[in-house]
């Protein structure tokens, strides 16, 4: 129909003649999952906007995916386009309709006849009505049952009976001359590879924020396939807010690798906590009249503590910034900021009093030396020996069977990352230090330096 009677003519790609697609260049997909585009009466409205369609999803019949409505007060003009991205193994059930902006996470499965409105992007979720709501929860396989997918959370996907869907039969595609998915054809051929990076400096803007374009590349190379996390000091609650636009699932590498924990579920997948002898430490900083800020899990909730009148004024301003932060712990004892399992110190203050205590410590724990790159502000950070972006990146590189780890930073505590990597590339605001010792120099934080290279050669 494509060649004879010129249906979908401009679609370089197999489209049956029943289907319509505005955009080939908008549609995002695995060039395996072809034969979605060969069901009855589908609509991939896209001109304005992106589709991006996770591996292993199933579109049924006469489905619409519509990236743009209409204006109400003039119908012949569409509002502003925004992207629909699906994520790996969904079912979107027959004469089902999914509405601009909508994010669904993995294993999501939407009922026939149902309107998504609304993003669902935790996944594992069967999805019905209009609007859609949440009519059930899938269980999440182990991790010996899930043996075919890219992420430790990821398995097979069910249908509402909790039956698991049928698998569409293995089948060969089609050579095609569409650029972009040969280009995924090529990459899909080299050794499975985890690409991470780290946040401040790197992967955010000076502003402290993911620019647009980075923000949409990783979430359409990860809906791709592309198994990509992020190393960072913060924590998980600042660092979801400071990545807000990144809406793939991935591990994240938090507390410079004393945590390591999963985007949608937050579980703690690895975790890192002090031994006693971190109380003779603390003792120390004491006596030197130093009262730091004190990371702990304190009756089952994480925390970090202070004791405001004695806290120096870096680490004032440091804790009012986090007023409603819910992990806020002011105490008024030294017991009390001692409390609990104890994981992160954090010193900020004269670069007099605290860099003895680097040079002590050093050889005994991970301690990191640094100024903060918005402040200026001297930070002196003490973390168990085990706890570094180092040994994370590689228990994650092992625990998602990757034979390759790519990593990309800017300061000197991304030193021992690099070394641990196969590659390692430092953005061109980067440490002199840290571009010593890298593969190569991309492209600044503020030029969306790693997204570029990403877009450029990840392999997935």
């Amino acid at each position: 129909m494509q060649k004879v009677k010129g249906i979908n003519r401009d679609i370089p790609f197999p489209v049956s003649f029943r289907n319509e697609v505005s955009s080939a260049e908008n549609l995002i997909f695995d060039p395996d999952d072809m034969n979605d585009f060969n069901a009855f009466g589908c609509y991939f409205q896209n001109f304005a906007a992106k589709i991006v369609i996770g591996k292993g999803s199933y579109i049924a019949p006469n489905v619409g995916l519509v990236t743009a409505n209409r204006v109400l007060t003039d119908l012949e003009q569409h509002q502003p386009g925004k992207d629909i991205v699906l994520g790996k193994n969904c079912w979107i059930g027959m004469h089902s309709t999914v509405l601009p902006g909508v994010v669904l996470g993995d294993h999501t499965v939407v009922g026939a006849g149902s309107v998504v409105t609304k993003s669902f992007p935790e996944g594992w979720r069967v999805i019905a009505g209009n609007p859609a709501k949440v009519i059930r929860k899938l269980e999440k396989p182990t991790e010996n049952e899930n043996q075919n997918t890219a992420y430790p959370h990821h398995g097979k996907p069910e249908n509402a009976s909790g039956r698991e869907l049928p698998r569409r039969r293995p089948r060969k595609a089609p050579k095609i001359s569409h650029r972009r998915n040969s280009k995924v054809r090529e990459n899909m051929k080299g050794p499975k590879t985890l690409y991470v990076s780290d946040l401040d400096g790197t992967l955010l803007r000076r502003d402290q924020t993911v620019s647009p374009f980075t923000a949409e590349t990783i979430n359409t190379l990860t809906a791709r396939g592309m198994l990509f996390s992020y190393a960072t000091a913060r924590s998980l609650v600042t660092a979801k807010t400071v990545t807000k636009g990144l809406n793939t699932h991935f591990p994240l590498i938090i507390y410079n690798g004393a945590f390591v924990r999963d985007n949608v579920t937050e579980e703690i997948l690895l975790a890192n906590y002090f031994d006693a002898s971190v109380y003779a430490v603390l003792d120390e900083l004491f006596k030197a009249n130093i009262y730091p800020i004190v990371y702990a899990n304190v009756d089952g909730k994480e925390h970090f503590s202070f004791i405001y009148e004695k806290c120096t004024p870096g680490l004032k301003g440091f804790a009012d910034t986090r007023v409603n932060d819910p992990r806020t712990r002011e105490v008024y004892t030294t017991e009390e900021l001692t409390r609990g399992d104890l994981f992160y110190i954090t010193c900020i203050g004269d670069p007099q009093k605290l860099a003895p205590f680097y040079e002590k410590y050093r050889e005994t724990y991970h301690v990191v030396y640094s100024k903060d790159i918005y402040s200026g502000e001297q930070w002196l950070e003490i973390m168990p020996k085990t706890a570094s972006k180092a040994n994370a990146a590689r228990e994650l590189k092992e625990k998602l069977k990757c034979e390759k780890l790519v990593v990309f930073g800017d300061g000197k505590n991304d030193l021992d990352m690099f070394h641990a990597a196969d590659e390692a590339y430092a953005v061109q605001n980067a440490d002199k230090e840290l571009k010593a010792a890298a593969t190569a120099v991309i492209g600044g934080n503020n030029e969306d330096g790693v997204a570029k290279w990403l877009l450029e050669h990840a392999d997935f």
